[in-house]
């Protein structure tokens, strides 16, 4: 029996070794320091933006009265003639979907103006600290 008795004080022993160990371990953690430190503006590289160019396009309005002289007309130039019709809720749907798409491109253009005012401008020096850290009576 002594022998189990040893090898149990052994393992407490390694135990209490290895605890000790991790304690010490942790009471010496260095204290850590932040500086500030300024770092440039990376370049911001936004590609010019190519100009839509739109093609010319025709309406036509067709009503009874000028079916068949368009018709006609379009025969003549060799085109064939084939119908896209929109109802007046339809063209009125289609004009405020274009005015949406000319917002939000004007939205996002204001964005791409914001970040390259932004990045093109020189960085800002950093600010003191303010007198507020002293009490009033020491600021002289």
């Amino acid at each position: 029996m002594p022998r189990a008795d040893q090898a149990g004080c052994q393992v407490k022993t390694l135990i209490a070794i290895i605890l000790v160990a991790l304690v010490a371990g942790c009471s010496s953690t260095q204290k850590i320091v932040e500086k500030p430190v300024m770092v440039e503006r990376q370049k911001l590289l936004v590609p010019e933006v190519q100009p839509v160019e739109q093609i010319n396009l025709e309406w036509t309005v067709l009503t009874k009265e000028n079916f068949e002289a368009r018709v006609r007309e379009i025969e003549e130039q060799g085109g064939q003639f084939v119908v896209f019709a929109l109802t007046p809720q339809g063209y009125q749907n289609l004009s405020i979907n274009v005015a949406e798409l000319r917002r939000y491109i004007i939205q996002q253009r204001s964005i791409l103006v914001a970040y390259k005012e932004y990045y093109d401008k020189p960085p800002e020096a950093p600010k003191p600290p303010l007198a507020e850290d002293k009490p009033f009576w020491k600021l002289w």
